[in-house]
């Protein structure tokens, strides 16, 4: 559990519990534990609840709290008794609270109380669901709750939560037991209630209802009025108010001084003041009740940053910015077109979010060039609240929008976005691409995680677009077979030839001649009957209807994913988008095809019902309560496991650990050797070595004793302090040395990896890589498209125990958040199995909680 970094805290207390969140109206506060210094904030809270809410509370009139009251509340020791209190700025507006049973050790008792003034906000399922993550991160794993009959409220809260319950009458009140445990399905109705709050959140940002532009003036330069005069331009249909103090109207409209000054609500405002003058301006907007703001200046320092998207939060705002381009959505008859940019983008079904504003500006205007239409278009700048997590909340069930662009350095919270992504992209394909000295660019080689997450990833802004206009207008095929028709062979086989390369079944190919007209086109395309898509290539000869032809094989292939290839008309033909060369439409192809062969597949999440995971967390909780500090000394970030602690984590998953014993002398060795009988092997422990065998630090294949004793004094003597502690094996049988690892990725989360082991496995082969959480095919394919699936198959061993393990791996530490790093190395496969011989794991000691919770 994280320690405090200030001072003013009280010792123990754990920061990781603190969260900016968005509730089921979209507006956005803040969790964190209870305080000692909170007790003011505690009374005045008491003080507004009506006199039905204190009854609910305290099954009494209670009209006060007394000091000793006050005190016990906001005084908890953040392990058997803990407080979470919801803050809207400095205003406390609920607290939930759990005390552990100190007879029972797995269970305690929880308690909610929601300012009236905030119910009906999914405040206490909110609370709830944090509440219950630090639990048991605790080691609770049931909460009891009592509750007046009455109280139906709270009795919809318990039942529809997501955590099994039950409930019962006695003495006339009502209680509920609910297990912490979480089903899939339980984790589904708490990701579907942060995806829909995350949504409401962004609707003032996309669809506003009243806009203030706060720095807009009449004068040419004005960034603000440039927003204003594009608002006004692009028929937007809801209330618009310039807000500057140097200008009495703006493109005809009436001014005002200040927001306060603005009549009615106001959904989004537009910030287009000087760097320095924005914190007091996201400040303003925050005692207005703004429900959004959009910040264009640049420059703001990291630190004023943080500052505005903490004062933004803070007061129930979203952000987005600083330096963004603005934000656009785009409709036939009602638009909002709340940026500086010049160009226009038309009607259509792809949504665009990306970093840059000026690179925002290029691809919107070179994508009407192409005849792409847009949904929405927002442009993040330095994303210090709004991310494209929380975008592609929205997008996920915008009818408007069939298809999400992106180009960013970074996407958000790296766990929170591969889990998003992996829901999200069974319905809306998502194309991404970024610069490559970004995070995002270096990561470039996870070609297979971001497979595996369904996203589609390019190379190239060109690509960008290609691929995002044939998913605009066509559908998504079913599988990687490809037919060529063309009246040219030349441009016909250097389309086949690049679908082999890439990957596509290229299943039919026809040379219609060079005058063949849309009727010749038309049949052939229907002959086609055995391809998923369809590549038209037409040369026009003199007098030739490019036209006609794109309209006859639309129609005799409506169902069929089409492209085209028209030499020499540059125009968009019909619904059937157009390339310039073959390459470029078959590469388009290839991803759309891999997309499709995803979405088809079956995607039931890896799961071992023999795991062990209460003992394997209760392992990992029992680690961090060890390394808790009351006096307030630091300690790391996180703590290596000892190789028992690590092989019997493993035990709990599952996963076979070759027999061994931990000694700390030659005797204890010498004794554990014939215990488990000759031949053994000897490894030291007391230090992580790299390159142990280089450094003298493991000996193999020991006989007798004798050898033992003497390979023992060789590692003592040139290791030293090193070999305080030592593991001596039983020898394994021959076999291949493969890696399962799981570690932390800054764009993915966590990922999983296997490939081939030994003291060089960070250096040969290939190995390859999942995100967290597995499916089933996610673990198959993982082993067997690494170097060491094709090694094992060479030798004819089966690959499965290998996938069997990193099932159990991936199922296991999935639900541990605590841990970070995992390295089995080697693991020996052979024809009796897998097994670990070396295994390395640290734990974080303020990890991410375990349920999605709508953090931010």
């Amino acid at each position: 559990m994280e320690l405090p970094a200030r001072p003013d805290l009280p010792a123990g207390y754990p920061a990781d519990c603190e969260a900016d969140v968005v509730l089921s109206d979209g507006g956005t506060a803040h969790v964190r534990p209870i305080r000692p210094d909170d007790g003011e904030r505690l009374v005045a809270l008491h003080g507004r609840l009506s006199r039905e809410s204190i009854y609910y509370r305290f099954f009494s009139p209670h009209p006060r709290l007394s000091e000793k009251e006050v005190r016990h509340f906001t005084t908890t020791d953040f392990v058997n008794r803990l407080a979470l209190v919801l803050m809207l700025g400095d205003e406390m507006i609920a607290v939930a609270r759990y005390d552990r049973d100190l007879e029972n050790l797995d269970e305690a008792e929880a308690a909610f109380v929601v300012d009236d003034a905030h119910q009906r906000r999914g405040i206490a399922t909110l609370l709830l669901e944090h509440l219950a993550s630090a639990a048991r991160r605790r080691g609770i794993i049931r909460f009891t709750a009592i509750t007046l009959p009455d109280n139906r409220a709270m009795g919809i809260v318990f039942r529809h939560a997501g955590f099994a319950s039950k409930a019962g009458f006695a003495d006339g009140v009502l209680a509920f037991t609910l297990q912490l445990d979480l089903s899939d399905e339980a984790l589904e109705k708490i990701a579907a209630r942060e995806q829909q709050a995350e949504r409401r959140s962004i609707e003032p940002v996309l669809h506003p209802a009243s806009i203030a532009v706060i720095g807009a003036s009449s004068g040419a330069q004005s960034l603000g009025g440039a927003v204003v005069r594009n608002l006004l331009a692009h028929n937007f249909g809801g209330s618009l108010t310039p807000v500057t103090r140097t200008s009495a109207e703006v493109a005809g409209i009436a001014t005002v001084a200040t927001i306060d000054d603005v009549p009615g609500d106001v959904d989004l405002a537009v910030i287009a003041v000087p760097a320095g003058a924005v914190l007091e301006v996201v400040r303003a907007c925050g005692a207005r009740h703004v429900r959004a703001v959009v910040v264009i200046a640049e420059g703001l320092s990291p630190a004023d940053q943080r500052e505005a998207a903490r004062l933004a939060r803070g007061s129930g705002m979203r952000l987005v910015g600083p330096a963004s381009l603005g934000v656009l959505t785009v409709g036939m008859e009602h638009s909002m077109h709340a940026t500086f940019a010049s160009t226009a983008p038309v009607p259509g079904r792809v949504a665009l979010v990306a970093q840059s504003g000026p690179l925002a500006g290029a691809l919107i205007e070179r994508a009407t060039r192409l005849g792409i239409g847009f949904s929405s278009i927002v442009s993040l700048g330095e994303r210090a609240d709004v991310s494209a997590n929380d975008l592609l909340q929205y997008w996920a069930d915008d009818p408007a929008t069939g298809v999400v662009m992106m180009f960013g350095e970074s996407f958000g919270n790296p766990r929170k976005f591969a889990r998003i992504v992996r829901r999200i992209a069974h319905r809306v394909p998502i194309v991404t691409m970024s610069s490559p000295d970004s995070m995002l660019g270096q990561h470039a080689g996870d070609e297979d995680v971001y497979r595996q997450l369904g996203v589609i990833r390019v190379g190239s802004v060109e690509e960008l677009l290609d691929v995002a206009r044939l998913l605009e207008r066509q559908p998504v095929p079913h599988d990687k077979s490809l037919a060529v028709i063309s009246n040219a062979t030349s441009p016909s086989l250097l389309a086949a030839r690049e679908a082999r390369r890439l990957g596509l079944q290229v299943v039919h190919v026809a040379d219609l001649g060079f005058a063949a007209e849309a009727d010749a086109y038309s049949a052939a395309v229907a002959a086609a009957t055995d391809a998923a898509m369809v590549l038209v290539i037409y040369a026009p000869p003199l007098g030739g209807d490019a036209a006609a032809i794109a309209a006859a094989v639309q129609a005799a292939g409506s169902s069929k994913t089409m492209a085209g290839v028209f030499v020499g008309v540059h125009a968009t033909v019909s619904s059937i988008p157009t390339f310039l060369f073959p390459e470029s439409a078959v590469g388009a192809l290839a991803q759309v095809a891999g997309y499709g062969v995803w979405r088809a597949r079956e995607h039931t999440l890896a799961a071992h019902p023999d795991i062990d995971s209460g003992r394997a967390r209760s392992l990992v909780l029992g680690l961090l309560e060890t390394q808790e500090a009351p006096d307030g000394r630091t300690v790391p970030d996180h703590v290596e496991l000892s190789w028992s602690q690590a092989a019997s984590l493993l035990d709990a998953l599952g996963v076979p650990v070759a027999v061994g014993e931990v000694v700390t002398s030659m005797d204890g060795a010498a004794a554990a050797a014939n215990r488990l009988g000759f031949p053994v092997a000897l490894k030291a422990l007391g230090a992580r070595l790299r390159g142990r065998s280089e450094a003298g630090g493991v000996a193999l294949d020991l006989q007798t004793e004798g050898d033992l004793r003497s390979s023992y004094a060789r590692i003592q003597m040139s290791m030293g302090k090193a070999f305080d502690i030592a593991l001596v094996q039983k020898m394994a049988d021959a076999g291949v040395e493969a890696v399962i690892t799981v570690e932390p990725d800054p764009v993915f989360g966590r990922v999983v990896g296997v490939g081939l082991g030994g003291i060089l496995a960070d250096y040969i082969g290939r190995r390859s890589k999942r995100a967290l959480p597995l499916s089933a095919a996610d673990a198959v394919e993982l082993v067997h498209e690494s170097t060491l699936g094709a090694v094992l198959r060479e030798r004819g061993l089966d690959t499965d125990a290998v996938v069997d393990a990193v099932m159990r791996i991936a199922a296991g530490i999935d639900a541990l958040p605590e841990i970070r790093l995992l390295r089995c190395n080697p693991v020996l496969v052979s024809n009796a199995g897998a097994a670990v011989l070396g295994v390395r794991c640290e734990i974080e000691l303020a990890s991410e909680p375990t349920l999605p919770s709508r953090r931010l």
